[in-house]
């Protein structure tokens, strides 16, 4: 049985590629944590902005 070295399994995709793969897992995420009853998608937008203010200068947090 051949063995892969670490080289042979690595794969290569553009940012694109990623950040769509991170939404997506983002977005199943949310939903099942939603189904089970354990937080809203309003939690999640809450969250989001407060994290937003705190990194927009002017708010009170820190620039990015």
């Amino acid at each position: 049985e051949a063995q892969l070295s670490d080289q042979d399994e690595r794969i290569t995709v553009s940012a694109e590629e990623l950040t769509l793969h991170n939404s997506l897992q983002l977005a199943e995420l949310v939903e099942l944590l939603e189904e089970k009853g354990i937080l809203t998608q309003a939690h999640v937008i809450e969250r989001a902005e407060a994290t937003r203010d705190k990194k927009q200068p002017g708010k009170g947090g820190q620039q990015m």
